[in-house]
């Protein structure tokens, strides 16, 4: 009877302890680390922290949007300085399919979405992957989106992306080169963001 009951609770505390997991997951901002950098006047504010069935951090996101001008210098110095005091080292490279070039060193690029198509759009992004000591990963975006042949808006897309070292090296992700602290972020191959 006894054994019974201990087998009982075992058998539930594994099941509850399992179940933490998704129970951990948190959209409150205030739990965010100090790799989800949120700029002044933020709206449309979305944040995820997400946790496997273990109860380990799974990805952390953020999404917002805020008013800025193209090319944006002043939130680009935002994030790149305050990843740097939290201990992130820009990486060369970005995560995608062909590896492109960060844009801390090639600046703003351009891309059209859905071309020839009624909604076709310009998208114009600044992108840039991170890591820090532990091995995390940390993609950042920053884009805006404009209706073909339209003037460029003041909406700006701010959207970072964390996933933890276990599940950088589980799913293989290339991590590859750093950018030596010293080099500033650019807005375009020839123009330096002015961070004073």
């Amino acid at each position: 009877m006894i054994r019974n009951r201990v087998v009982i609770l075992v058998v539930a505390a594994s099941l509850t302890t399992g179940a933490c997991g998704r129970m951990r997951d948190s959209r409150d901002i205030e739990d965010r680390s100090p790799a989800m950098v949120l700029l002044p006047d933020a709206t449309e504010v979305q944040y995820f922290l997400n946790h496997d069935e273990w109860g380990r951090q799974e990805s952390e996101q953020l999404d917002y949007v805020i008013a800025s001008e193209f090319p944006s210098a002043a939130a680009i110095c935002r994030v790149t300085a305050d990843l740097k005091q939290a201990g992130w080292r820009p990486l060369q490279r970005v995560d995608d399919d062909s590896g492109t070039e960060s844009s801390l060193t090639q600046g703003w690029r351009v891309n059209t979405s859905r071309k020839g198509r009624p909604d076709e759009a310009r998208i114009d992004l600044w992108q840039a992957d991170w890591t820090n000591h532990e091995g995390d990963y940390l993609a950042y975006f920053l884009t805006y989106r404009t209706p073909a042949g339209a003037d460029r808006g003041t909406s700006m897309r701010v959207g970072g992306l964390r996933t933890p070292a276990y599940y950088v090296k589980a799913f293989k992700m290339p991590i590859g080169t750093s950018i030596p602290d010293t080099v500033p972020p650019r807005i375009s191959k020839t123009e330096i963001a002015d961070c004073r």
